[in-house]
């Protein structure tokens, strides 16, 4: 049978065997179920295509997270449910990127005067109409983005081991304040320092202290014996010992502290790294 089919040259001195009746209508079947792919796909983007993560993802600063929740963002961002996206302000006057992942909300006030942004549209930005935004609201939905969304927010990342420390939640929420992040972890690095510098001073003095021991004991100094039996020496060594007792206890109280605050030890290792 072999020896039936005719050689294809394919150029630059290659060539191949013509191919059966059966290959050729398997490989005519790749292709139309290829293009059928690329149709269904082009139908459930409205053109768009599959999205990918651009250059850079993961990496930017993000001022907000958002928790991505079932049947409702599967067009935005192909994660699991329960995932956490970092999210950035998109400025008023800067343009909006074919393609890309945002989420716009409204705006609701509490308490009088607080406002939050609320009723999230994840959407992926197709193109501007006179109305707003036209974008990829679901599987083959097209929506326009209407002036009362007026927060937007675009995607940058998703957070992985570090979600835990970033509120779960389904509309847009800021990271936590500069008071988490860079003032607690601040003020305690410098409280490990201050304790640290206290023990190394105090045991300072213990050791003046045990030299003055040693010499009284090898009778070298006869003056040091008197002074060492005198009574505000015996009672400055008592104090002293004291002191280093609850020096140790208060070192051993901050790092089983540190240890119980998984948050504030998250912030306080990237606090040390900046340094």
């Amino acid at each position: 049978m072999t020896g039936c089919r005719k050689w294809i040259d394919l150029g630059n001195g290659a060539r191949m065997r013509e191919p059966t009746k059966a290959a050729a209508a398997f490989h005519r079947q790749q292709q139309a179920e290829t293009r059928a792919m690329k149709r269904r796909i082009e139908a459930d983007t409205c053109g768009l295509g599959r999205w990918e993560e651009p250059e850079g993802w993961s990496r930017p600063t993000f001022s907000h997270t958002v928790t991505l929740v079932s049947s409702r963002t599967d067009h935005w961002l192909p994660y699991i449910s329960g995932c956490t996206a970092a999210l950035a302000v998109h400025p008023a006057d800067e343009p909006f990127t074919r393609g890309a992942a945002y989420v716009w909300c409204k705006r609701i006030t509490e308490n009088g005067n607080v406002s939050f942004p609320t009723s999230p549209l994840f959407g992926r930005f197709i193109a501007n109409t006179s109305d707003g935004p036209k974008v990829l609201a679901g599987v083959g939905q097209s929506e326009v983005v209407d002036a009362e969304y007026v927060y937007c927010f675009r995607a940058v990342g998703v957070l992985h081991g570090e979600r835990q420390f970033f509120p779960r939640s389904e509309v847009p929420r800021p990271v936590p304040s500069s008071v988490v992040r860079q003032d607690q972890p601040s003020a305690f690095d410098l409280l490990q320092h201050g304790v640290k510098a206290l023990d190394n001073a105090l045991q300072a003095m213990a050791n003046v202290t045990e030299l003055i021991h040693d010499a009284i004991r090898q009778r070298q100094v006869i003056w040091i014996v008197a002074t060492a039996r005198h009574r505000p020496y015996e009672a400055l060594d008592h104090l002293l010992t004291t002191a280093l007792d609850k020096s140790e206890s208060l070192q051993r109280r901050l790092a089983d502290y540190h240890k119980a605050s998984p948050e504030l030890a998250h912030w306080l290792s990237r606090w040390q790294a900046k340094e």
